[in-house]
This record gives C-alpha cells, structure tokens and sequence, in this order.
C-alpha cells in the first residue's frame, strides 16, 4: 500500500513540473484552462518552443531564427557577389578588408598575388605543381581548387531547382540565378580595366580578359592549335580529336 501511494505521489509530482514547465494554467478543479498539450516525443525542441511560445504564438524562437540566418542568401554591399552561408559571406567581406589594406597572400613561385589563401593554394596546384588535389568521390572527377569541387559535388545531389520567374531558365545553384538576373536588369558591377568593358561576374571578365588582351598559352599538342583558355583547348580535344 505504502509503495502504490508513493509511486501515485510520484506521478503527480512529474505532472504538475510538467504543467508548470508549459506555463498551463488549471481551475479549481484542476483542469486545463489553455489549450491541450498534444505532446510527440519524436518532435523537436524548435517545433515545441514555437508551439508553446507564450503570450505571443505566432513569435518565432531564437533557434528557427537561427537556421533561417543559415539559409539567407547574403549579398556583398561592394561586389555584389552572393553567398549561401553566414560564414563564407564574412570570409568574403574580410577579403575586401585585405584589398582597402593591400595585404597579400603571395605565392613563393611566381608574382601572383590573392586576397584569399585558398585561391593561392588553387594557384599552386593548377600552375607549379599540376596537381589536381580536390577529387570528387562520387564520380572522381578532380579540381585544382576546393571551392570547384564544393560546387561540383551538390550536382550530385540537388536538382536545378533554381527558376528565373522571367523567362523560365533553370539553375543548379541560387547564385547562378541571382547572376542570371543581373543580364535582366543589366547589371554588370565587373569592368574590364583595359578596355572598359563590364560583365556580371568577375569569372566572365577574367575569362574575357585572358581571351582578348593576353596571349594564347594553351597549345593542342596534337594540331598546335593555340587557345586562350585551357577550357576552350579541353572543348576543342573533345570535339575534334575524340
């Protein structure tokens, strides 16, 4: 008898820390005055702290505030450049910081200089040491820079969910659609400072730099036909030499 009893005051006890920890308020009959607690043991903290947010139900918590933070695409005030991340977005904006104090990572083979130790490392792999040190693990296809291969493997797993409301073109990535918008609204924050052209990515102008104002470097062993870009001598073994 004195064990059932004890056991009753047990349950009783863990009833009421519960009603106190959900803030529910009881009548003097001791029922429930605010709305039932449908409690799932498989929910999360986040969904039970939005669903039992007193006195404002519709505020959102601090740890939902969290995640949509994680997912926020941020845009850089000087470039325009996007990012998906909080953490990247900041490496980014400490780049510009480096570049206002013209301080360097410089690579110890050649005059190249970046702003990023990243870069630099690509830098080494793709002109000194040749190595493609980044390799996909799905389909093993290698990269001379991490961020390349990053980008790569989401190929493998995401669809190109991203859609440009005007004219319906498709994309793997959000930032290749918020550069796609930029042709709509003729933004091209990248120029050229030989002859003043502007592009919508700092890739686009690179890439027009090294093909119009650099020379041909990349050779076709096989015709000697000389390319700009060693994309465009890839492009061209496949579709005259394969």
């Amino acid at each position: 008898m004195y064990i059932k009893l004890r056991n009753n005051k047990i349950i009783k006890t863990v009833i009421l820390n519960l009603i106190n920890d959900l803030n529910l308020e009881l009548d003097k009959d001791g029922n429930i005055l605010s709305r039932p607690c449908y409690l799932n043991i498989n929910k999360s903290k986040l969904a039970i702290e939005k669903e039992w947010s007193p006195i404002y139900p519709n505020t959102v918590s601090s740890s939902e505030n969290k995640i949509k933070d994680i997912n926020i695409q941020k845009q850089c005030e000087e470039c325009y450049k996007t990012f998906s991340s909080i953490k990247t977005y900041k490496l980014h904006i400490k780049t510009h910081k480096r570049r206002r104090q013209k301080t360097y990572y410089s690579c110890v083979h050649c005059d190249y200089k970046t702003l990023n130790k990243s870069s630099l490392q690509g830098h080494i792999n793709k002109s000194h040491l040749k190595v493609r040190q980044f390799v996909c693990q799905v389909c093993f296809k290698s990269f001379y820079h991490k961020k390349n291969l990053t980008e790569h493997v989401r190929s493998h797993t995401k669809g190109r969910d991203e859609v440009c409301e005007i004219c319906g073109e498709t994309f793997l990535h959000r930032k290749n659609l918020l550069e796609h918008l930029r042709l709509h609204n003729n933004v091209r924050p990248y120029e050229c400072n030989i002859c003043s052209k502007r592009f919508i990515t700092s890739g686009r102008r690179s890439d027009h730099i090294k093909r119009t104002h650099r020379e041909k470097n990349e050779v076709c062993l096989l015709c000697d036909k000389r390319f700009s870009l060693p994309k465009e001598l890839t492009r061209h073994i496949k579709s005259v030499h394969s």
